[in-house]
């Protein structure tokens, strides 16, 4: 998808022009930003994920020169390949992340999940804080963040407070240009459904099953930020929603897994709370994090969490629940088979 012109040294971050461009921004007080289009510097964090690998592969696939961010060397080499430069930080490290935005134009910023944090809040609130650091310290114009539905509450939301916080850190920016998107509830949550079919035959949840829910997959996000990053037109602070392709319930997924793995008579059940909190944490949740997992099903079940805007052309996106249990979820559902 990407280019293959190696434009990287050996696969790993060219540390010494990253410290020097910042060396020679004197401790980050002043940054020059690049305007000349040809010459834009994109900083993608998270992009070992599932949105922003797409970014970056689509900006890279452009022609535009991209710096990947992560803790992994290794995860970061598909990138490197195709002439990206990486920068190895942790996302909580305020000051590795303020070098590593020095001299860039646009950012894609998100908070990387950490279900085994104790304090999910906590974590949250330090990658904010060293997100939006490093974005004010360098005097970035431009962001695409990922947010979510929900966003909208600064509480009652389980972890999508902190996205409610970012937003509001990041609104107080001065001369930052920043898209929030927020996204519907991503069609990946019903991957660990493939290993509780395989164990008691049916799926479950805390989500009550007729709800209907704006299920969009993961690379759908990761195309419209990197459409946002290639064009660069939004001006000062705003949102976009990204609905998926329709409203799904639970009920409804179930008849489409049931039919695509060849058990029509697949049922999905909602369990409550105080039943499904064990099974979390036995998955590699902490106590928090399961807390606050629940939480938000119940934002989900209550209408506490919902989209705001109606459904229109702008805010729904393309691939299908049908589509994605056809190419990711059976393959991780027969993954689980020839385990079992």
């Amino acid at each position: 998808m990407a280019s293959r012109d190696q434009a990287h040294r050996g696969g790993t971050l060219e540390t010494e022009s990253v410290e020097a461009r910042w060396a020679s921004t004197n401790g980050g007080k002043e940054v020059t930003v690049v305007t000349n289009e040809e010459e834009a510097m994109y900083v993608i964090t998270g992009a070992t994920g599932n949105t922003g690998g797409v970014v970056a592969e689509r900006l890279r696939a452009e022609g535009r020169k991209v710096r990947v961010v992560g803790r992994d060397p290794k995860r970061l080499e598909r990138f490197t390949q195709s002439g990206a430069e990486s920068f190895i930080a942790d996302a909580t490290d305020a000051g590795a992340l303020t070098k590593a935005f020095a001299g860039a134009t646009a950012v894609y910023a998100m908070i990387p999940p950490n279900i085994a944090s104790p304090d999910v809040r906590a974590y949250e609130e330090t990658l904010s804080d060293a997100l939006h650091s490093a974005i004010e310290k360098n005097g970035i114009k431009y962001a695409v963040v990922l947010s979510s539905v929900g966003a909208d509450k600064p509480r009652g939301t389980g972890p999508v407070a902190g996205l409610h916080s970012f937003e509001e850190k990041l609104k107080g920016t001065p001369g930052l240009n920043a898209l929030f998107l927020r996204a519907g509830y991503f069609m990946e949550n019903l991957l660990p459904q493939a290993g509780v079919i395989k164990s008691i035959g049916s799926m479950a949840g805390p989500v009550k099953e007729d709800l209907p829910l704006p299920m969009i997959a993961t690379r759908d996000i990761g195309a419209v930020a990197a459409e946002a990053l290639l064009k660069l037109d939004f001006v000062g602070k705003g949102t976009r929603e990204l609905q998926g392709p329709r409203d799904v319930s639970y009920a409804e997924v179930a008849k489409v897994v049931g039919a695509a793995i060849g058990k029509a008579d697949l049922v999905y059940s909602h369990v409550p709370a105080a039943q499904l909190k064990p099974v979390l944490m036995q998955m590699g949740m902490s106590s928090n994090m399961a807390d606050l997992l629940l939480e938000m099903a119940d934002a989900l079940n209550s209408g506490h969490m919902k989209m705001l805007e109606p459904r229109s052309p702008a805010n729904t996106t393309p691939t299908t629940l049908e589509t994605f249990v056809a190419e990711i979820f059976l393959p991780a559902y027969r993954g689980q088979a020839s385990r079992a």
